[in-house]
């Protein structure tokens, strides 16, 4: 494997947004991550969960809160007020804030 050097923290960041960018086949990547969260939050019996709402380039979560929700598991999301967060519960319709989150 080649090693990668870069000159600055803001080069890095270029290189690495257009990796996960990148990604051929999003949908199998999420319905990866979707089984086997999924698998472990049967396999635990969890009641409550706190997920992340996913941005475009991550795993989208979307269809692990909607199984939740089925399921009656109750699901929160962070919410962020300055430099901490607290978790609130997933309601719809959601908004998309300052950095284009949900």
């Amino acid at each position: 494997m080649q090693k990668i050097k870069f000159e600055s923290k803001s080069e890095f960041r270029s290189y690495a947004r257009e990796k996960l960018c990148s990604v051929h086949n999003s949908y199998k990547r999420d319905k990866i991550v979707e089984k086997h969260v999924l698998a472990m939050l049967k396999h635990v019996h969890a009641r409550s969960i706190l997920l992340y709402v996913s941005l475009p380039m991550e795993a989208n979560t979307r269809g692990i809160i909607a199984t939740c929700r089925r399921r009656k598991c109750r699901v929160y999301v962070p919410f962020m007020e300055g430099v901490s967060f607290k978790m609130v519960k997933w309601r719809l319709p959601s908004s998309r804030k300052k950095f284009n989150i949900e």
